[in-house]
């Protein structure tokens, strides 16, 4: 796959494509044209990093779209389980511990919807998303989706660490 198309570099999206709470404490969603094709794909991962405010590099949201493209996709839509936005997983139990919602009041619907626009749904939250039972709750609500795989506790697999040549496969919790 190669990434001739500008619209494929994420290091130039910065927040552009996102939505955002007033505060910006959450990000209830990001999406981008990617290429050519007339078909969206709905990732959901973990937890929104804040490298898009940040103007950091952004590996996994890179992976995706690569993955996307190579799949034929023209658009990618980014969700998560939990829409607190940092940057690991230690500062979102943390902020978990100290009483934030880290969910947010929006991240359920905005799943949903997210699914219903789209044409596949890939489950990518990696092992922590057994974190609160969240994963379970999503895909039990929400699925069937499709993964790159399993992890050993029966999570969905992250794919930044999966390599190209993986196919999704169906995803059940």
């Amino acid at each position: 796959m190669t990434r001739a198309d500008p619209r494929a570099d994420t290091s130039t999206w910065g927040e552009h494509g996102g939505s955002y709470s007033a505060d910006g404490r959450y990000r209830w969603s990001y999406e981008h044209a990617i290429g050519d094709g007339a078909a969206t794909i709905c990732w959901i991962g973990l937890h929104p990093a804040t490298g898009d405010s940040g103007g950091r590099r952004r590996p996994t949201l890179q992976r995706m779209v690569d993955r996307s493209l190579d799949l034929g996709f023209g658009r990618i839509l980014l969700v998560n389980l939990f829409s607190w936005r940092c940057d690991d997983f230690i500062a979102l139990s943390a902020a978990a511990a100290s009483g934030e919602d880290i969910v947010g009041a929006e991240t359920d619907e905005r799943i949903a919807g997210a699914i219903e626009r789209c044409d596949r749904a890939v489950a990518a939250w990696g092992d922590k998303g057994d974190f609160l039972d969240r994963g379970t709750q999503v895909a039990e609500r929400l699925g069937p989706f499709e993964c790159l795989g399993t992890t050993a506790s029966g999570q969905p697999r992250q794919p930044l660490y999966v390599p190209a040549a993986v196919e999704l496969v169906s995803f059940t919790p």
